[in-house]
């Protein structure tokens, strides 16, 4: 399962968290743990953090918040320590070189010219 889109809200916040799913309680046995895994979604900004060296990762900024409220988020099939996988997440970006920090300039947004910037993932398929 791949869900792509405008979230409006950051990854941390309940309407994402509602979309994800809550992982499982450290203390529940193995078997529980997988029913719970089967049917979360993970941010593929996450996966990509976790094999890179870092990056300022955003879509959006308002009143100088820099924030990421669009999001890409995949099913464990897509994880790669997930060793039944079926693809996993090899790159993630963002397109956000047009996006400006009104606080910081006075320069004017063109009324046409979105205030999010874009996620972009690239995915390989396994077999």
């Amino acid at each position: 399962v791949i869900v792509i889109g405008d979230v409006n809200d950051s990854g941390l916040a309940v309407t994402s968290q509602i979309l994800s799913g809550e992982p499982p309680w450290e203390r529940l046995r193995f078997e529980q743990k997988q029913k719970i895994w089967d049917v979360l979604l993970y941010n593929t900004k996450d996966i990509q953090a976790r094999q890179s060296y870092g990056d300022f990762y955003y879509t959006h900024i308002y009143n100088g918040h820099y924030e990421s409220l669009d999001h890409i988020m995949v099913s464990e099939e897509f994880i790669p320590q997930n060793r039944d996988r079926i693809g996993k997440v090899v790159y993630v970006s963002t397109l956000n070189d047009h996006l400006i920090d009104e606080s910081l300039s006075y320069e004017e947004v063109e009324k046409w010219q979105s205030d999010h910037g874009q996620v972009v993932a690239s995915f390989r398929l396994e077999g």
